[in-house]
């Protein structure tokens, strides 16, 4: 491991632009938070992408007669609500920060390619629930797909809710015994 030397860059310049995923979770709204701290020390522009899964919980009003457009329109307008309502929660005096809210319907972990794609940020930070197991596998995960496809840094933070070791996984490992 290196050392950050006197050559190495002031923070200010690390990241103009700071892209962060929300589904509005517990993990991303921090995952906000720490990115406006960022965005704090080095001027960046957050840029906070919501993507609205394509077969959502909203399915059911549609089949009633809300017309589609409709309720992405108002999906929207509440993230944008939100966004706002945590930025102004964070407010320090003498500090503005340049937030914008993209929305987008689609593939969710897809769609925040997407954004970065379009966006080009020098960091995406962004939340994970730390599924393990069967509710990973049946539910994928965004995360690693982002971390793994990502055309730059992504910082990652784990829910604090959930324990760094699950009790579930502790059958796993290996008691020491001594060999026969």
């Amino acid at each position: 491991m290196t050392a950050l030397s006197s050559s190495s860059p002031p923070l200010s310049s690390l990241w103009r632009q700071i892209l962060v995923p929300m589904d509005f979770s517990p993990p991303s709204e921090a995952a906000l938070l720490y990115a406006l701290t960022l965005a704090r020390a080095s001027g960046a522009t957050v840029h906070v992408c919501h993507v609205i899964p394509s077969l959502h919980l909203l399915d059911a009003l549609y089949e009633h007669g809300l017309e589609q457009p409709e309720s992405v329109a108002r999906i929207t307008q509440k993230a944008q609500q939100r966004v706002a309502e945590l930025v102004t929660a964070t407010r320090e005096e003498g500090t503005e920060i340049s937030v914008q809210v993209h929305c987008s319907e689609g593939d969710v972990a897809q769609g925040v390619l997407e954004w970065a794609a379009t966006l080009h940020p020098d960091l995406i930070v962004m939340g994970t629930h730390g599924r393990r197991g069967a509710p990973r596998f049946f539910l994928g995960s965004v995360t690693e797909t982002v971390v793994r496809r990502a055309p730059c840094p992504v910082l990652t933070l784990r829910d604090p809710a959930v324990p760094l070791l699950h009790p579930a996984d502790t059958h796993h490992r290996r008691e020491s015994r001594p060999c026969l």
